[in-house]
């Protein structure tokens, strides 16, 4: 109760388990698990919440959320989502496993059920949690190549998103440029060229053709020889530089 958790795992851990009742032993075993938890021991921590997690107690369900969880950051993704799933109806936890659930789906490039089961979650999102499900949402669609349907996701996570990375930018610059939108693109875009990889190399391919279809060929001209200039895609490379000619 003080939260002197290493204290606490040296004392659960000198207790007689056989002493106990079933009830008894599942609070000591969830004890133990969760104050390795709180000091970052996952491994104990994962063995003590599987002792109890399938057995019918009070601390079933929370055994479940933190081994699913452990599971989770140990990216064995089916073994969280099967205990996120069991977690669907239950009163504690079941507001918070669906951001999981749809974390799992995305993580397994398994986009089509995050289309169709993360927008509803969205609806009635934290304000924490509403930018990275839109994102996710956003970005599977632009992984199955609908990209009309991605845009009003990628303007929802714009709206809410404290800041973008390179991805993000390259993300949405993307998804703006498939629906012909140049000038929000070109603003989302020309934020990625800060490194040499792929990344960089996509931007600048994009980026040029932005330029062109917004009549601005010294840009363009520009952006085709910086993509040229990379070897990560060869085939950029020679369409950029055959374009920059």
């Amino acid at each position: 109760r003080e939260k002197k958790y290493k204290d606490a795992i040296y004392w659960l851990t000198q207790a007689d388990k056989g002493a106990f009742s079933k009830e008894q032993r599942a609070e000591l075993l969830f004890k133990l698990g969760y104050s390795y938890f709180m000091v970052n021991e996952i491994e104990p921590a994962g063995r003590a919440f599987f002792e109890i997690k399938d057995i019918k107690n009070r601390y079933s369900s929370p055994a479940t959320y933190y081994y699913s969880h452990i599971s989770y950051s140990q990216q064995n993704y089916a073994t969280a989502l099967k205990g996120f799933e069991k977690l669907s109806n239950d009163v504690t936890f079941a507001p918070l496993v669906p951001y999981y659930i749809s974390q799992i789906f995305f993580l397994q490039k398994q986009y089509e059920k995050v289309v169709e089961y993360a927008p509803p979650i969205l609806e009635n999102a934290s304000p924490k949690r509403a930018p990275e499900i839109a994102r996710i949402i956003g970005e599977s669609f632009y992984r199955l190549k609908e990209y009309e349907k991605a845009i009003p996701y990628i303007e929802k996570f714009l709206e809410t998103a404290p800041s973008l990375t390179r991805e993000d930018n390259y993300l949405v610059g993307f998804v703006y440029y498939r629906n012909s939108k140049f000038d929000e693109a070109v603003k989302y875009l020309e934020r990625v060229p800060t490194e040499e990889d792929v990344l960089s190399q996509n931007a600048n391919y994009h980026l040029a053709d932005c330029y062109i279809k917004l009549n601005d060929k010294g840009k363009a001209r520009q952006a085709f020889a910086m993509a040229s200039n990379y070897n990560f895609d060869m085939s950029i490379k020679e369409d950029a530089l055959f374009n920059f000619a």
